[in-house]
């Protein structure tokens, strides 16, 4: 995956890096890239990234030379596996879609309308959009949410049919311990008593099942 990227765009991003350093500003310098850490372990193996040079494309292209190395990120889900990634500095010419991202201390709500003032005074006739990175990523986060809210439901149905089962349980052991009640209570035995005796197994039972299943 190629990335044409500003100098900081990894400061605004929060890549960090885990070695070397990031671009000069434009213009400094040429046939430079950053890579990821997924392209030095597939690629380069033991040998050291920085200052390694390498070809993109054909035998003719220029030579690349790696100036730093950063830590894999996500391109589409949460769940994909890391892929090879390269940077390299954006020029400004022959882009039809440049995404900028900005980071604030203020609420992204609040930041909305003062960015779209501010693209429009830079170019009236580009069409753009201005969104926070929560709705602007929601897709990816929508495999990871449909499964939790899909594990959730059986987790609840579960739960459902143990507190039926176990009530269907302890309205049968109470219903056989009727006569033993009985003479408790003969014997001068308090309702309350009987009710606590009956009360103490069944939390017994849930203390027991619950630690049981959360170790599991």
């Amino acid at each position: 995956n190629m990335n044409w990227i500003s100098p900081s765009y990894f400061r605004a991003m929060d890549i960090p890096f885990t070695q070397g350093r990031t671009f000069l500003p434009r213009g400094q310098e040429q046939d430079v890239v950053i890579v990821n850490r997924s392209f030095v372990k597939r690629l380069l193996g033991n040998r050291q990234p920085l200052d390694a040079a390498f070809r993109w494309g054909d035998a003719n292209s220029k030579p690349l030379r790696i100036v730093g190395v950063v830590e894999d990120t996500k391109s589409m889900m949460i769940g994909e596996v890391d892929e090879v990634q390269v940077y390299e500095p954006w020029s400004g010419f022959g882009t039809r879609r440049v995404d900028f991202v900005v980071r604030s201390h203020m609420p992204p709500a609040q930041m909305i309308e003062p960015l779209r003032r501010t693209m429009r005074s830079l170019e009236p006739a580009a069409a753009s959009e201005v969104e926070p990175m929560r709705s602007a990523i929601a897709f990816a986060f929508l495999p990871s949410q449909l499964g939790a809210g899909l594990m959730g439901s059986i987790g609840m149905v579960g739960l459902l049919l143990v507190v039926i089962g176990m009530y269907g349980t302890l309205a049968y052991t109470v219903s056989r311990r009727l006569a033993e009640f009985a003479v408790r209570l003969a014997l001068g035995a308090r309702r309350g008593d009987v009710l606590r005796n009956v009360l103490g197994d069944c939390l017994r039972l849930v203390g027991i099942g619950g630690a049981v299943g959360l170790a599991i």
